[in-house]
């Protein structure tokens, strides 16, 4: 059916056939890089400016169903002017996202079908990038002999950019629309969240573990009120995602156990409790009393945030000005990144409240309103449901601005509201 889609789509309109076939390459892009992601967009956006103009359609640009997304990114732009009284030129770039999203959500709507071909794609992508993981793992390089440079996390073909974990959550509830419409999918379902579960958890990313579970926690979830799933099925495929990670801990070395104890002891601040589990040696003890005085966690970065928000509230410290704010903070010293490792606070310490209340209805109108979910198709529902997880107000996550993290958000968006639009119409 798949072929004969393919084959049909590229007799009707060549040029709809390859912004297809160029946006269904954005997952791939993902994993090489930015470089490959900003020409990715750049053929994205001519080849949509191409099929629009032609089909003289150019007006769905500005068109009421995506007038709020632009009149967001035009309010990055004034609030920036505001700010810092001058016009960075970089702000223009923003405006790409814009054209991801309505190129996207357009392609996806125009053609219903195109969802299980996508999620068909991204299973593949997904069992390559996997299998290369483990190869790394077990061998130090991947098939192509790429070192991820550390001795705990891995990336597979991503090589030094420790990102592989989040780029698998995200992606895996795709591999599910591929299988919910097969007799297996019972007994299929819970494999995949296994096997997907075990290749985040050997990259080595603790918040992409932390976020897979709480997918796989919702899904099961819902799996069971549609009735899919018993209580009892829910039960033993948590018991065994818990052994899974049980089985992954017990096989490391004392070396690598105790890097992931000390992680996860000094990033949480959990310090002082641990005591009463642990017994530090001479070196642990060491390295906590360093550590607990440098203030580097992400706890310490969300209070840097705060802090600056409230200095910064109406309209932000400007673009990509998050880190030179912070250092030049006259209150108090905070400790500093390039951005705040998390979506809102992100918006709110560099753009301010009002992009942030745009950005929060945002949210409500493209997603929440109007949303049939009791008599939509599961497609559509797990697609909601990776929207929900992918706007966790606690997750830790790149700079919203950024090339990756930003491509990576308004492209799942645009294929979510592509795929409501459709919904919509039933």
């Amino acid at each position: 059916m798949d072929i004969t889609l393919t084959k049909n789509l590229y007799k009707e309109d060549k040029i709809l056939f390859f912004l297809i076939t160029i946006i269904f390459f954005v997952p791939i892009s993902l994993i090489l890089g930015n470089a490959a992601i900003n020409i990715n967009v750049f053929l994205i956006s001519i080849f949509t400016i191409i099929r629009l103009a032609k089909k003289g359609e150019l007006k769905i640009l500005i068109s009421k169903d995506y007038l709020l997304i632009l009149v967001f990114f035009i309010s990055i732009f004034l609030t920036d002017v505001i700010a810092l009284k001058k016009i960075d030129p970089n702000l223009f770039s923003l405006f790409r996202y814009y054209l991801i999203f309505v190129s996207v959500s357009y392609v996806f709507y125009q053609k219903k079908k195109l969802i299980f071909l996508f999620s068909k794609f991204i299973f593949i992508i997904l069992l390559i990038f996997s299998i290369d993981i483990f190869i790394q793992y077990n061998l130090g390089k991947d098939v192509f002999g790429i070192s991820s440079n550390s001795l705990h996390r891995f990336s597979g073909f991503m090589g030094t950019e420790w990102i592989a974990g989040s780029y698998i959550s995200n992606f895996f509830l795709f591999t599910l629309i591929v299988f919910v419409h097969t007799k297996n999918f019972k007994l299929i379902s819970p494999f995949l969240l296994a096997y997907f579960f075990f290749s985040v958890l050997i990259t080595g990313e603790r918040m992409a573990s932390i976020n897979y579970l709480f997918i796989s926690v919702l899904i099961l979830c819902y799996f069971i009120h549609l009735k899919y799933f018993s209580l009892s099925k829910l039960i033993i495929t948590i018991l065994g995602l818990i052994i899974i990670f049980l089985t992954y801990y017990s096989t490391l070395n004392d070396n690598r156990k105790n890097i992931y104890k000390m992680d996860i002891i000094l990033k949480l601040k959990l310090e002082n409790i641990a005591q009463g589990f642990f017994d530090y040696n001479e070196y642990e003890k060491r390295v906590i009393e360093i550590e607990s005085e440098k203030k580097n966690t992400h706890l310490d970065i969300f209070i840097s945030s705060y802090e600056i928000i409230k200095q910064n509230y109406l309209f932000g410290t400007g673009y990509n000005n998050f880190y030179y704010t912070c250092k030049n903070f006259k209150n108090k010293k905070l400790y500093c990144e390039n951005h705040s490792h998390n979506t809102y606070l992100n918006i709110l310490s560099e753009k301010g409240v009002f992009v942030f209340i745009i950005f929060f209805y945002i949210i409500y109108f493209y997603i929440f309103k109007n949303s049939k979910i009791k008599d939509s198709k599961i497609e559509y529902q797990i697609l909601l449901i990776m929207m929900i997880v992918l706007l966790n107000p606690i997750s830790i996550n790149g700079d919203f601005f950024a090339t990756w993290t930003g491509s990576f958000f308004w492209y799942l968006f645009g294929i979510f509201y592509g795929v409501k639009r459709n919904e919509n119409l039933q």
